[in-house]
């Protein structure tokens, strides 16, 4: 069939239809998942109707959760397909046990925040007596908020656990204890983890999932390493981890190398875009080069 015989579409027309942005296609199209079987006279993309339906295909499987290269694989040889299909049944069935870790984490918040109200002591009921005791109401519900915030903090392991999705979170806490325990470092992390609340965690992990998806974005959309964006992309992951502990340039450079080092850093960021972990570094380095770090001979200072 000649292209004169079907309809051919542009890639802003495919965008439209399949509510997909034309960065997407045009990072399929790099990617080998779909690429426009025509161009037009000047050279641009124009999509088949059997590449529509191809697309189709990738955004059902896409929708499984499925990685890039396994589409390819099921694209590629029909073959695949139940094998790539089984595996990502067993990898949702994994998800679905972390959606319920979620469902834990709103628990502890609800009985977070109805513990917050109850209070040990009430406010005095008398106007006198509340003078009497030499306390104004600015200093009761200062206090107030301090005995809710001491309550609040109280979270144990397994209650942080829930509340990140992090089932390993106890395992990363004893590792890190055992490498760094003895730092100045490592005391100044733990007094964080133990005044924060609930909530607090909550906000925590929102920040880091946003920062996570912004790396991705930025990664995705081509911005190069030491760039403007890149930079302040950095800036913002170094503020998120001094949240824990002070992270100079130099520290945040050897954290960093953990992201590409070690499979479970990598895999986390991974799992937002291949690739991800090493972008990342190669940001924080040419960063670090513009602050006056030399990243091949960074020291935890």
């Amino acid at each position: 069939m000649s292209n004169c015989d079907q309809t051919l579409r542009t890639v802003g027309e495919v965008a439209q239809l399949l509510g997909l942005s034309v960065r997407t296609l045009h990072y399929w199209e790099q990617r080998g998942l779909v690429v426009p079987s025509y161009r037009s006279i000047a050279d641009y993309r124009l999509y088949s109707t059997a590449d529509i339906e191809r697309l189709q295909l990738v955004m059902i499987y896409k929708a499984t959760g499925m990685s890039i290269s396994a589409i390819i694989d099921v694209l590629s040889q029909d073959s695949m397909r139940i094998t790539h299909l089984r595996k990502q049944r067993t990898l949702l069935i994994e998800k679905q046990a972390e959606v319920q870790q979620m469902l834990n984490a709103i628990d502890v918040l609800l009985t977070d925040a109805q513990r917050s109200v109850t209070r040990d002591y009430e406010k005095p009921t008398g106007h006198r007596e509340y003078e009497e005791q030499n306390l104004s109401e600015e200093n009761f519900m200062s206090m107030s908020e301090e005995h809710s915030q001491g309550e609040q903090s109280q979270l144990s392991v397994e209650e942080i656990a829930q509340i990140l999705g992090e089932a390993n979170f106890a395992a990363y806490q004893e590792e890190a204890e055992k490498n760094w325990g003895d730092t100045q470092d490592w005391e100044i992390s733990q007094r964080t983890i133990s005044q924060r609340s609930a909530a607090d965690w909550q906000d925590a992990q929102q920040q880091q999932d946003k920062l996570d998806q912004d790396l991705s974005a930025a990664y995705l959309a081509d911005v190069a390493p030491g760039s403007e964006t890149a930079d302040a992309l950095v800036e913002r992951h170094r503020e998120w981890l001094s949240s824990y502990f002070p992270v100079t340039h130099s520290k945040q450079v050897l954290i960093a190398r953990g992201y590409v080092a070690d499979p479970r850093f990598r895999a986390h960021y991974d799992n937002y875009a291949q690739g991800l972990a090493t972008w990342l570094k190669d940001s924080i380095d040419a960063r670090a080069v513009k602050c006056g770090v030399d990243p091949e001979t960074a020291e935890w200072a």
